[in-house]
């Protein structure tokens, strides 16, 4: 994790791990603002992961029906549901109850960690960040096959 003036900029809460075996990780990208979450999905994907963004908490579990992510990055101010709220509601859910949930927001780590762990999530990165940085904190989450 990278230190700026004593911030945080990501920090893993967790110690969940996801086995991929040749599979692109599906990562779902949660935020308000359309270009924000078109953006950062664009830029997530390659062939290891496979992307998508929805535009709310509800739009996200609305997903769940036809795809399924393994990490899904949530942005904390949202209207309606924040990101807390969607969280919770992630755990709840079978088919996300072992998803890693990335908390992405302009927050200080500081401001976010005692909720946002009790919410469920396994991280944190701060918006700024570049995506190399993001691409890093969800590689950390990916266990590395046996031999």
């Amino acid at each position: 994790m990278d230190d700026v003036k004593g911030l945080q900029l990501y920090r893993i809460w967790s110690t969940r791990t996801l086995s991929h075996h040749g599979v692109p990780t599906k990562v779902l990208v949660v935020d308000d603002l359309l270009i924000a979450a078109e953006a950062l999905a664009i830029a997530l994907s390659d062939p290891k992961r496979a992307t998508r963004f929805a535009l709310s908490g509800v739009e996200a579990v609305n997903q769940l029906s036809e795809w399924t992510p393994d990490v899904i990055i949530l942005d904390i101010n949202m209207p309606e549901h924040d990101g807390y709220q969607t969280a919770r509601v992630l755990r709840r859910l079978a088919t996300t109850r072992d998803v890693v949930l990335i908390a992405f927001t302009a927050q200080s780590e500081a401001e976010i960690s005692l909720r946002a762990v009790a919410a469920g999530f396994d991280a944190y990165c701060q918006k700024g960040n570049s995506v190399s940085r993001l691409i890093g904190l969800i590689d950390n989450f990916i266990a590395e096959p046996s031999k």
